[in-house]
């Protein structure tokens, strides 16, 4: 049975303008989320053929699973809406490809922009992140400037809540700045900017764990010998910083600890030395440490207790810059300076539409949970394919979301 467009509205339109046949399936019912229960989008086993078999597919089709169990745990915030609620005055929901890198996106839904509160918000703004940073340490290296990555840490306990944790680090990292004798530390190095960076897991026995990793911008490159030969002082420092913030004091050996960009590289494994500093909270975390995706991939499988974790990493990084640069590193540069919304929300210059589906639609294909699923059979480029897989989609999965109520 094929979905009745409701009086005054349009059919879905294709590329070039013309009514397209309308998706299978009955009219949605109304109701909200079941509370409390976190799972999949009901069409998270939808049959995709070889595009399933792709590594970004998964990831793509888990970032929208993640992101659903997020919406549910922070029901006051953006990520609710994001890429499901249409834009003010939208009559339509878009479905775009890039040409270049042949994927497929939504235009005219709602986006959050959160790199704390949402997986895709997230891996779409820390990529663009990280290509921004990598091209700024390319050409401060191609320049004869050096590199070297300083992580700062301290003690901690289970009993320790992250806000609080983070509001002291804050305190001894504005003091380490400021003190005199880090500064000639830095004068030594010849530090002429830096990036900072937060990361922060959670461990079973050891509670959050908070540490920065800050990105040193040298006047030239500095042996490993000279790096050494220089972090205990900036251990003895911070460690004097922490204890003027009441905090945990860390050991001299893990407090502080200085490494050059060889070495950084191969810590961050693929990511590389850029990767590491931006994208923290959202690597996988080893051990029994989890990063806070690693806690929605537990909510999403019923583990209440990480998802409550979640909410208190979600409050407490709400509103903090995922980077930050010092004054005047980004002027140095042909950087250009963009926040996260705006990121988020940015769409290929080479992408071309594919076709466009009714408010009413859209209401079906966000009941069957299958967002992501359409936008990985969209970056064939064939929309016929897309609407055969939507009426498919909406016949088994979505008939089942709509008697039971849920979205």
């Amino acid at each position: 049975m094929r979905i009745q467009e409701p009086q005054g509205n349009k059919t879905a339109l294709s590329q070039q303008g013309r009514p397209v046949r309308t998706l299978t399936g009955g009219p949605p019912r109304a109701g909200g989320p079941r509370q409390g229960k976190h799972r999949p989008e009901p069409g998270a086993s939808a049959p995709l053929g070889s595009n399933a078999k792709s590594g970004s597919a998964f990831a793509t089709i888990e970032r929208f699973a993640l992101q659903a169990v997020a919406r549910e745990l922070l029901p006051t915030e953006r990520v609710r809406h994001c890429l499901r609620t249409r834009q003010r005055g939208a009559k339509h929901v878009e479905v775009w490809r890039s040409v270049e890198y042949r994927r497929a996106h939504y235009k005219k839904l709602q986006t959050c922009g959160s790199v704390w509160h949402c997986p895709v918000c997230a891996a779409k703004i820390s990529e663009r992140r990280r290509a921004e940073l990598e091209a700024v340490t390319a050409l401060h290296k191609a320049s004869g400037g050096g590199l070297a990555l300083l992580t700062l840490t301290n003690s901690h306990s289970r009993s320790d809540k992250l806000a609080d944790l983070l509001n002291a680090q804050e305190h001894a990292l504005r003091r380490f700045w400021k003190d005199r004798a880090s500064r000639r530390l830095f004068e030594r190095l010849g530090v002429v900017g830096l990036v900072r960076a937060v990361e922060v897991t959670h461990g079973k026995a050891n509670g959050w764990h908070p540490h920065y990793h800050i990105l040193l911008f040298l006047d030239s490159p500095r042996s490993a010998s000279q790096l050494k030969a220089i972090r205990f002082d900036l251990a003895q420092r911070w460690q004097d910083c922490c204890r003027a913030a009441s905090l945990p004091l860390p050991d001299l050996e893990h407090g502080a600890d200085i490494r050059g960009a060889e070495w950084a590289a191969r810590y961050a494994s693929k990511w590389g030395l850029e990767q590491e500093v931006t994208k923290g909270h959202v690597k996988k975390g080893r051990g029994d440490r989890a990063t806070p995706w690693d806690l929605l991939r537990r909510a999403l499988v019923g583990d209440q207790w990480a998802g409550a974790l979640f909410q208190e990493f979600a409050q407490a990084f709400k509103g903090k810059r995922q980077l930050f640069w010092s004054a005047g590193l980004k002027d140095r540069y042909p950087i250009e300076d963009v926040d996260d919304s705006t990121l988020a929300a940015q769409v290929e210059d080479s992408a071309v539409m594919l076709g466009a589906f009714s408010a009413h639609q859209w209401r079906c294909i966000v009941r069957a949970g299958i967002r992501a699923h359409l936008l990985i059979v969209a970056e064939a480029g064939d929309w016929s394919q897309v609407l055969h897989f939507v009426d498919g989609a909406v016949a088994v999965f979505g008939q089942e979301e709509m008697r039971n109520g849920s979205a």
